[in-house]
């Protein structure tokens, strides 16, 4: 993310852990900090973290690089520090440039799923859910419209089956899913997966008739996967975003 002209950074403690926000040359670096804790598990808060803050802007954002480096203390415990390089596709609006507010939600957003994680009544749809988060963010920092849109599909058809359409529903599962959660699912009168299969499997012109309705509407297809992101994580997890 983009850190404001002339900043220089800033920390935000919340439960024992810190996040220290560098700016050079214009560019965040994140930095967590934790006492006691193994290498481990601050790299879980790491990418726990980078789904939070790509859940709360809407932007795909991944850790470009992750180091830690531990620091013995008096005591006997240990102060771990981890740095990581989080990339992003574009530039945000001046009105989007990382602050205290958006890091401080997202490290409530990342607890939350830590805590999810170790539920064992929801850990198992954590696990998955956090996997398609990851999917959607991999397809948004794509720059290859047809990737982009593939990607895509892959979060979509995870979160579908995830909430037991696919495989009950035969051919259906994509227009079932659709309608249940009002998403937009048809592009120029054909359904997302039509294009998915026509993309993978079908080469001559209907494969590039697929191509071309994926290179137009990919950003679009994002967003509506996006929108039922977020709101099957609120239903089954319990965690609003």
């Amino acid at each position: 993310m983009v850190c404001p002209p002339g900043s220089s950074g800033f920390e935000v403690d919340s439960g024992g852990v810190k996040v220290r926000v560098k700016c050079e040359d214009g560019t965040a670096v994140y930095e967590l900090e934790a006492v006691g804790e193994s290498q481990e598990v601050i790299k879980e808060k790491a990418e726990l973290l980078t789904y939070a803050m790509s859940l709360i802007r809407g932007v795909g954002l991944e850790i470009n690089s992750f180091t830690t480096t531990p620091q013995p203390m008096s005591d006997g415990k240990a102060t771990v520090h981890a740095e990581m390089t989080v990339r992003t596709k574009y530039q945000l609006d001046i009105t989007e440039y990382v602050n205290e507010t958006l890091i401080r939600r997202a490290m409530e957003l990342m607890n939350k799923f830590k805590n999810a994680l170790r539920n064992p009544n929801i850990n198992k749809k954590a696990e998955e859910l956090l996997r398609i988060v990851r999917w959607w963010a991999l397809g948004d920092l794509d720059t290859d419209p047809v990737d982009k849109f593939l990607k895509f599909f892959v979060a979509f058809e995870m979160l579908a089956s995830l909430m037991g359409y696919k495989g009950k529903s035969g051919d259906s599962w994509a227009e079932e899913f659709c309608n249940d959660y009002g998403l937009t699912c048809e592009f120029e009168g054909m359904r997302v997966n039509r294009t998915r299969n026509l993309i993978m499997h079908e080469p001559g012109k209907e494969r590039d008739q697929a191509e071309e309705v994926a290179r137009k509407h990919a950003d679009e297809f994002g967003r509506e996967v996006f929108k039922a992101i977020r709101r099957v994580i609120g239903e089954e997890l319990g965690i609003g975003v």
